[in-house]
Order: structure tokens, then sequence, then C-alpha cells
């Protein structure tokens, strides 16, 4: 963490410097295992140099209004931000408490580590903040009662053991502390009050009035968990725009320089569109948990965040989900959330964008080809379009997603079809999963908070029921 301008211009030099380093190793070619090696290094030294500096930059240029400390161990760093954030150098600080400048910088060298309480509350006194915690009490709760009043309102017992507890074993054998944890991590995400959540009253269904006018569906008790999942979903978006240095910067809305863009960073990859996203501002949230939304676009402040939900565990497949979800956010979309057979003209015309992308402005040509060679009988298009895809020299699985989305707007249902013709290629949610560690800011959540988002990327080896 930065903590003064000093400390921005050492960073920022070599930040600079190590970009020189870094351009000149990727100009002499890959070389042997050690040297890939040394590369992926820099560029991850890189990577955190850039984090660091961005959330510096971002405390002066636009300061939170609040810090939040979920425990007392994180007080000391909140203190250190507010600091940043009130323009303080060391020295005005100490001259507010009448200390010397070198006892601020030892303070915060050491994240305030040994400093007695009484002396925070001072230092807190001094850069004019509010300090707010909540001493919540050991409890005892009747969990199965709790987990069955959260399923009545939609919200499944297996997702809190795996999204919330990280347990298997679920909810009820945690002890008094942990179920305080629970209870305040619930009222995070679904906005029930923990009064609510240790009543015995019946839980309003969760949903946040920023997301009514993009889930509509009917109110049944299926719904119910659906929207739950989107809520909880939105939480992680919104967890995740907390952790991207760039600011929003939509794609743009022609597909021909996406795809230029694109070939200028590593081709048309799942890596280099996710990669290209996060630079975009575009935090990108892959999951596994199978509900009935399979993706979702939300726009969060001056960031913006994509969530992947496919449960087809095949990188065309996934990249097709993410193009079209950039799509919408080329658009300037407020938020989209996806649901299986959607036929509305944003919808098509965010398809339409992500399967120009992938096939390079040939989707029509090609879908056309593909009808010809099977001379318009669905029983025979499965091997013209791999005829096809070989011919003109385009991924089968790409080009089968894109005949699928084509025959669904004509009420035909091919993406069996289409799934039978994916290749066995590299796990698309560890790829999306790796990216996100690679770009994104942990070091920008509280504790709470980063547990909640490791929970979510967990892979427990199955798609989780929810």
């Amino acid at each position: 963490m930065i903590r003064n301008e000093r400390q921005l211009g050492v960073s920022r030099r070599l930040s600079s410097e190590l970009r020189k380093v870094l351009a000149e190793a990727e100009r002499q070619g890959a070389g042997d295992d050690l040297r890939r090696l040394q590369v992926d290094a820099m560029r991850s030294q890189l990577r955190d140099l850039d984090r660091e500096i961005s959330d510096y930059a971002a405390l002066l240029d636009d300061p939170p209004a609040v810090l939040r400390a979920d425990s007392l161990r994180e007080l000391p760093i909140c203190l250190i931000r507010a600091r940043i954030a009130s323009r303080l150098s060391h020295r005005a600080l100490a001259e507010r408490l009448g200390l010397k400048e070198q006892a601020i910088q030892r303070y915060e060298a050491n994240d305030y580590a040994g400093v007695s309480l009484e002396r925070l509350a001072e230092i807190a006194d001094a850069l004019g903040v509010e300090v707010r915690q909540e001493l919540r009490m050991p409890v005892q709760l009747n969990l199965p009662e709790v987990i069955r009043r959260l399923g009545a309102a939609g919200v499944s017992p297996r997702l809190i053991a795996r999204r919330f507890v990280g347990s298997g074993d679920g909810a009820r054998s945690l002890g008094p502390e942990a179920q305080a944890a629970l209870l305040a991590d619930l009222e995070r995400v679904f906005g029930w009050t923990i009064d609510e959540l240790r009543s015995t009253s019946v839980l309003e269904p969760a949903m946040e009035p920023q997301l009514a006018a993009s889930f509509k569906k009917p109110v049944n008790a299926r719904d119910l968990s659906l929207r739950a999942y989107v809520v909880y979903a939105h939480y992680i978006a919104t967890l995740a725009v907390k952790t991207n240095p760039h600011s929003f910067d939509p794609p743009p809305m022609d597909w021909a320089t996406l795809r230029s863009q694109l070939d200028a960073h590593g081709g048309v990859t799942l890596r280099s569109l996710v990669d290209y996203a996060w630079r975009r501002g575009i935090a990108v949230v892959p999951l596994l948990d199978t509900a009935g939304i399979h993706g979702a676009y939300w726009r969060l402040g001056d960031r913006a965040a994509i969530v992947i939900k496919q449960g087809t565990r095949t990188t065309s497949r996934w990249l097709f989900d993410l193009c079209h979800e950039l799509g919408h956010a080329s658009r300037a979309s407020d938020g989209v959330v996806e649901e299986d057979g959607s036929d509305e003209a944003d919808e098509v015309a965010a398809s339409r964008y992500a399967a120009d992308v992938l096939l390079d402005g040939r989707a029509e040509e090609l879908i056309q080809r593909a009808v010809s060679s099977a001379a318009g009988d669905l029983r025979r298009l499965k091997s013209a379009a791999t005829g096809v895809a070989e011919r003109e020299g385009v991924p089968v699985g790409v080009l089968a997603n894109v005949l699928a989305w084509r025959l669904s707007l004509q009420d035909e249902d091919w993406w069996a079809t289409a799934t039978a013709l994916q290749s066995g290629e590299d796990e698309p949610w560890e790829v999306c999963r790796d990216a996100f560690l690679a770009n994104a800011n942990l070091g920008a959540l509280s504790e709470r908070e980063l547990h909640l988002l490791s929970a979510a990327l967990q892979n427990e080896g199955d798609l989780v029921d929810v």
C-alpha cells in the first residue's frame, strides 16, 4: 500500500522501468522456461504496482464517504486510507497530535501494530472522522429454523453452505462467533437486518429496486430462488468492481473495432477477452452455481461488471456469452440480467454483436453456407456445420453456437446439438477465475468482503445447485 507522495513517486518510476524491461523481454521472444517465469513475475509485479498507484490516486481524486472496517483489526488500514483521502501529510497529522512526523511514519509502516486503542481514537479525532463500531453479542440461534425461513424467501441451504459458510456441512454446526458472522454476511448481501433474521417473522423476498426492471417473471416459488440469486450475484459484482483499478470505458459499438483491438492483444481468446474487459473497467466474474440465468451485466458507478454463469463448460459457449454481455456494455446499458430464451431486440442485437466479433463479420455468410449445405434439413445441419467450419477455417464450436442462437429465434432448440460439437478445450471457468485473480486488487476489500468473494470463486468440483 502506497502511503505518501514519496512512495508514489518511487512506485511510478519503478513501474516505468519495469515496462521498459518487460517490453524488451517480450520483443526478444519467450525463450526457455526460466525466462518465461521471469517475464511472468515481472508482469505480476507490474500489475501490483499499477493497482497500488491507481488505489492511491482514487483516494485523492474521489475520496469515499465511508471507509468500512468489519473488525477492529481493519481499523488501522482505514485510518491510513482516511489520512490519504483527506490529503494530510504525515507531518500535518503529527502536528495536529503534537507528535513528531517520524512517529506517524513508524505507526503507519507497521499498520499501527502495538498502538493503544486510545491513541487510535486520538488519530481518528485528528482526522475528523467518525468511527462507528457495532459490538455484536454472541447469539444462540435456532439455525434450522433460520435456514428454513431463508429457504422460504428463496435462499437455498446449499447456497448458504457453499457461498457463505464455505462448507458442505452447512451452517448447523457453526459456533456463536461464526453464526454472528453469517448473519452479518446475509445482512450485507440480501438487506435483511440481523434482528429480522433472528426473529420468527416471514422474510420478504429479496429484491433490490435497481434489479426489478431487468428481472421479469411470474411470482412463484422458482421465481423467489431466482430473485434471491440475482441479488447475490449483484452483490458479488459490487465487490468485484471495487477490485478493478480501471474506470469504465465502454467497448466500441462497432464489432469490427473490438475485433481489431483484440487482434492487437493476443487475438480472440477467452483470456484475452476477459483481460480486455478488465482494462475497460468491466470486472468479469465467473460463477458456477446453477440457476435460471446464465449471465448479467451491471453498470455500478464508474465501474461495471459482467457475471458469466454458463452451465456448459466449453470455451466457445463462454466466449459467446462474454461477447454478448460486452455488446450490452457497448451500448452503455445500466443493467441486463440474462435468462434462457429471450428474444427481445436488445438481446438479438447483443447476440449478433457476439457472432460478428467471433466470426469476424462473417456470421450471416457462414450461417447461410451451413443451411445451404444441409439443404434446409435440421437433421443434416450438424455435419453441414462441421464441413463449413473446416473449409472456412473457423472453430466449429463457435459456428455451432451462432447457428443455435439463430435457430432459437425461430423457436428451434438446437443447443444440444451445438453442445455436442464443442471441443475439449481448457476449462473456461478456470481461465476466467485466473484472469480475475490476475487483474483484481483484492487489497481493496475488507476481510468479510474478501471471504464472500473468495467463496463465490470456489470450484467445488460440481455445479452448486441453488
